[in-house]
C-alpha cells in the first residue's frame, strides 16, 4: 500500500463491503462522508469495478491481500482480453507470440506506474473489447460487443471511459478519413452507424453518468477553472526516455512524462510497419496521424488538459497514455503478421534499428537531466534490444525453425518483467499492518459507542490513519479525501477554521461551539499506556492528529484497549429548534472565530460572543532565532 492506495482506496474498499453487507443505503448516501454527502460520484469513480465482489469473501482483516489479488487479477485479465484480440483479429498468428504480445499489453508502462491505482485498470481491461468491436462495427458487421463493452467501461469508471471514448472517437475519425479500413458499407453510413452505437452505450450508462455528472458540478468541477495555456509541457523529445527499461521513479507520480514503455520487439516492429511495403499506405498514414496526435496529446496542454476530463491532474500526469501504449502494440502486432505473410524488408528492418539507435543517442546527450534513468538502466535496455533484434533476424533466415515464436515470447515477457521489478523497486510500501491494525482498534471503539449509543451522532478523532478513518471505522465522522468531494463542505469547514481543500475536508481544530453544533458527540483520544506492546501499537497505529485538551471536560464513557471514549454531554441532534426563524446566509467570514459566533447569534440572538481572547503575559522562545 502506498501513495493513494492506502490514503483512500483501502478505507473505501471497507466501505465497499460494509455497504453491500450491512447498509445498502450506503451506494446513495452517507454520513461517513465527512459531514454527510452524496456517494453516487465516489462509487462511480472508485467502486464499480467488478472485481471488487471479492472483497466480499474475505474479512476486513485480510482486506490489503485481497486487494493484492484483485490487483494480479486485472493484470491477468488485461493480457486475457487483448489475447482475444489478437487472436480474433490475426488466428493465424502462432499462439507463442500472441501469449508474448499479450504479456507486453498487460505490463505496459502505464500498468507498472498506475498499479497502485487498480480502479483505472477496468479501462485497460476493456479496451481491447471496445477495439475489436469497432472493428466489427467499421467492418460493418454487429456491434452488440462494441455497445456492450463501451457502456461497461462508461459504467464501471466514467474517468477513464472518457478517455477510451476520445481514442475511439480519434481512431474511427482519422481512419473514415483516410479510408484506412476495408467494410462492405459506404464510409458515411459506417461512421454514422459508428455514432449511434456510440449513443446507444452512453444511453445504457446513463443511470449513473448523470448522477455522477451532478455530483461533479457541486464538487471539483464547479470550482476548478478551465486554464488552456497554449504550450508543450516538455520536449515532446523527450517521451523518447520512457522506452528505457525501468524509466520509472517516484518523481514520476506526481510530475514527469508519460510512461509509455511496451519493450523493443513493438518499438522495432511499430517503426518497421512504415516502411514495410506491403502494409496498405492508406493504413500507413492513418496510423502516423492518429500516433502523432496522441503524442501531442501527451506534450500539448489544452490536448492534455481535454483528455483529464476538462481538469488538470494532480499526480499521476498523462493518465490516459494507456491508449498510446496500446496504440504500438496493435500495429506491432500486425506489422509482425505481415512479416509472416510478405517476408521483412531488410533495408525497413535496418531503418528502424537506426531509428532508435538515434533515440538513444539522444537520451545520452540529455541523460543527466533524467533523474529516473541509471546507466544499469541503459545497459539492461541495450540487451534485450540486441537479443530480441537478434531474435526477429534469425527467425526470419531460418524461418522453418518452430522454436524462435517461443524465444520471442520469452524474451518479451523477461523484459516486461524486469521493466516491472526495476522500476517498483524506487517505491516504498507500507507495511499491512499499518491498515488492518488500525481497522481492529477503531472498529473496536466505534462499535463500543454505536451500541452503547443506537441514536445518530458523530465520532471525532484525536488521531487519525488517514482522512477517510469513517469508512474504515464505520461511523460518521467528520472527515473525508474524496475526489468527489462537494464544494460547499469544503467552504464550510475552511470557515469554520478547518482544513480543507478541493478534494478533502478534516475536522482537526473542533471546538466545544461546533462539536456541539455538529452533533460530535462521542470523541476517540489515544490512552496513556505503560506496557511494551500497547506503547509500541499506540505509537505506531494511533498517530495524532490534533491536541484538545478541553476534551477533559468530556467525561470517559467507555475503553477499549488502546482509545478512550469521550461524551459530549452538549452535543445537538441532526435537527433542532431555534430561537431565530431562520438560519444562513453567514455574512462575517473574515475569521474562524467570527464565523462561529454569528452561528451561535443566529441559532440564539441572546449569544453575543462564545470566545473569550486571552491576552499573551508571557513568550518563551525555543530553539528561535530572531532577527
Amino acid at each position: 500500500m502506498t501513495v493513494d492506495m492506502g490514503q483512500q482506496y483501502v478505507d473505501f474498499f471497507s466501505y465497499f463491503r460494509t455497504t453491500l453487507l450491512h447498509d445498502p443505503s450506503g451506494f446513495f448516501y452517507s454520513f461517513g462522508k465527512a459531514l454527510g454527502g452524496d456517494m453516487l460520484g465516489t462509487w462511480s469513480y472508485y467502486l464499480m469495478s467488478p472485481f471488487n465482489l471479492l472483497l466480499l469473501l474475505f474479512p476486513l482483516s485480510k482486506l490489503p491481500s485481497v486487494v493484492a489479488i484483485i490487483t494480479i487479477l486485472k493484470y491477468a485479465f488485461a493480457g486475457l482480453t487483448s489475447a482475444i484480440l489478437f487472436i480474433k483479429t490475426r488466428p493465424q498468428i502462432n499462439g507463442w507470440i500472441t501469449v508474448g504480445f499479450a504479456t507486453t499489453y498487460s505490463l505496459i508502462g502505464w500498468m507498472v506506474a498506475n498499479q497502485l491505482n487498480i480502479l483505472w485498470v477496468d479501462g485497460v481491461i476493456l479496451l481491447p473489447l471496445i477495439f475489436l468491436g469497432l472493428n466489427q462495427l467499421l467492418k460493418g458487421q454487429s456491434t452488440k460487443l462494441y455497445i456492450i463493452s463501451l457502456a461497461a467501461v462508461l459504467m464501471i469508471n466514467y474517468y477513464i471511459g472518457w478517455m477510451i471514448a476520445i481514442f475511439v472517437g480519434a481512431y474511427t475519425v482519422i481512419f473514415t478519413l483516410c479510408k484506412a479500413y476495408e467494410t462492405t458499407q459506404s464510409y458515411l453510413k459506417v461512421f454514422l452507424k459508428w455514432l449511434g452505437a456510440s449513443l446507444v452505450s452512453g444511453v445504457l450508462a446513463a443511470w449513473i453518468l448523470i448522477p455522477t455528472f451532478k455530483a461533479l458540478a457541486s464538487s471539483k468541477m464547479g470550482v476548478q477553472q478551465l486554464i488552456f495555456a497554449f504550450k508543450f509541457e516538455y520536449n515532446p523529445l523527450n517521451m523518447i526516455a520512457k522506452f528505457v527499461n525501468g524509466a520509472f521513479d517516484f518523481t514520476q507520480l506526481p510530475k514527469g512524462t508519460p510512461n509509455i514503455f511496451v519493450g523493443s520487439a513493438v518499438l522495432i516492429l511499430f517503426l518497421y510497419s512504415f516502411f514495410s511495403p506491403t502494409i496498405n499506405r492508406r493504413r500507413k498514414i492513418a496510423n502516423g496521424l492518429l500516433t502523432a496526435f496522441l503524442v501531442l496529446s501527451m506534450s500539448f496542454q489544452p490536448l492534455d488538459v481535454i483528455w483529464h476530463g476538462m481538469a488538470a491532474p494532480v499526480w499521476y500526469p498523462y493518465r490516459f497514455s494507456f491508449v498510446f501504449s496500446f496504440l504500438l502494440i496493435v500495429i506491432a502486432f500486425e506489422a509482425l503478421a505481415d512479416i509472416l505473410a510478405n517476408g521483412v524488408v531488410w533495408w525497413g528492418f535496418a531503418s528502424s534499428l537506426g531509428l532508435m539507435v538515434l533515440g538513444f543517442i539522444y537520451i545520452l546527450i540529455i541523460l543527466k537531466k533524467l533523474t529516473f534513468l541509471t546507466p544499469l538502466k541503459l545497459v539492461i535496455t541495450v540487451i534485450f534490444l540486441l537479443i530480441t533484434a537478434g531474435l526477429l533476424f534469425a527467425w526470419q533466415r531460418y524461418p522453418q525453425k518452430r522454436f524462435f515464436p517461443l524465444l520471442l515470447c520469452v524474451v518479451m515477457a523477461a523484459e516486461m518483467g524486469t521493466n516491472f521489478v526495476t522500476s517498483l523497486n524506487g517505491l516504498s510500501y507500507l507495511p499491512n499492518a499499518n491498515y488492518t491494525e488500525f481497522s481492529k482498534l477503531i472498529r473496536q471503539a466505534s462499535t463500543k459507542a454505536n451500541k452503547m449509543d443506537p441514536n445518530f451522532h458523530r465520532i471525532a478523532e484525536t488521531f487519525n490513519r488517514t482522512r477517510n478513518d469513517p469508512f474504515t471505522g464505520n461511523f460518521n465522522g467528520g472527515s473525508v479525501f474524496s475526489s468527489t468531494l462537494e464544494t460547499s463542505t469544503t467552504q464550510f469547514f475552511n470557515n469554520m477554521g478547518n482544513p480543507s481543500d478541493v478534494y478533502y475536508a478534516v475536522y482537526a481544530n473542533g471546538t466545544t461551539f461546533t462539536d456541539s453544533l455538529l452533533s460530535m458527540k462521542y470523541y476517540f483520544t489515544a490512552r496513556k499506556v505503560t506496557g511494551a506492546n500497547e506503547t509500541r501499537k499506540s505509537l505506531n497505529y494511533l498517530v495524532p492528529l490534533t491536541s484538545r485538551p478541553d476534551l477533559n471536560n468530556y467525561p470517559v464513557k467507555a475503553q477499549t484497549d488502546l482509545i478512550n471514549i469521550h461524551e459530549n454531554p452538549n452535543a445537538l441532534p441532526l435537527g433542532f429548534m431555534t430561537r431565530a426563524q431562520y438560519m444562513f446566509p453567514i455574512n462575517n467570514m473574515a475569521d474562524p472565530i467570527s464565523y462561529q459566533t454569528e452561528i451561535a447569534s443566529q441559532l440564539d440572538p441572546t449569544v453575543k460572543n462564545i470566545f473569550t481572547p486571552i491576552p499573551i503575559t508571557h513568550v518563551k522562545y525555543d530553539n528561535a532565532y530572531l532577527w
